[in-house]
């Protein structure tokens, strides 16, 4: 079963996060990472975007900016489509380039191979000028990154966008992990605005390292 056909339940996990997120200081685009790799962060980033649509209707952009592995992209068929990597040589590929998955989720893929790596994006200003245009059409933007001690991509994004969900794994991320990825959120001047466990207890994620 893949993470586009999972259990409600996820969903109405993140609806709660959501509702809680949609309260705090206006922030309207979000990093999902993990500590390590794993941790199921694209299966939250996905629920987080069908999400926005259960709790009022309010559309949601999910971004598959995990250059390294574009597993968002894969999952969604879509690993060859137009996207991200594409930003320079097409600034204007937003929204052509959005694929529609169901009828509750926008997906935004990687892009094509070869193209521009993180650092030409963020260079380049391509990500804050999607940013701005995504913002006309969607009122959440979700960003499924890789994992902090696993990429430098993830530590350049978050300079775009600071609002970081970091996702740890019961019984599998170590304290010393979660504290060295907080100290990089906090070094690179971003916020930790959630810190999520997955399979802890019944619930997919609850609150708390």
């Amino acid at each position: 079963m893949t993470p586009f056909v999972r259990s409600e339940l996820i969903v109405n996990d993140a609806a709660r996060l959501l509702a809680d997120l949609g309260r705090g200081e206006g922030r309207r685009s979000f990093l999902v990472t993990g500590c390590m790799g794993g941790e199921g962060t694209t299966t939250l980033a996905i629920a987080l975007a069908r999400a926005a649509r259960k709790l009022d209707g309010t559309k949601a952009l999910l971004i598959d900016a995990d250059l390294a592995t574009s597993g968002l992209s894969r999952l969604a068929n879509s690993a060859n489509r137009t996207g991200m990597r594409q930003l320079p040589e097409k600034p204007d590929l937003y929204p052509h380039a959005v694929l529609q998955v169901g009828s509750d989720l926008d997906i935004l893929p990687a892009g094509s191979e070869p193209g521009a790596g993180m650092s030409e994006l963020v260079a380049a200003g391509a990500l804050e000028t999607l940013l701005s245009a995504a913002f006309r059409d969607y009122r959440y933007v979700f960003w499924d990154t890789h994992a902090l001690g696993r990429s430098a991509d993830t530590g350049l994004l978050m300079t775009v966008v600071p609002g970081v969900i970091l996702v740890t794994e019961s019984d599998v991320t170590r304290m010393d992990q979660l504290s060295s990825r907080l100290a990089e959120i906090a070094n690179a001047r971003a916020h930790a605005v959630a810190v999520l466990r997955n399979r802890a207890g019944r619930r997919p994620f609850s609150a708390g390292p």
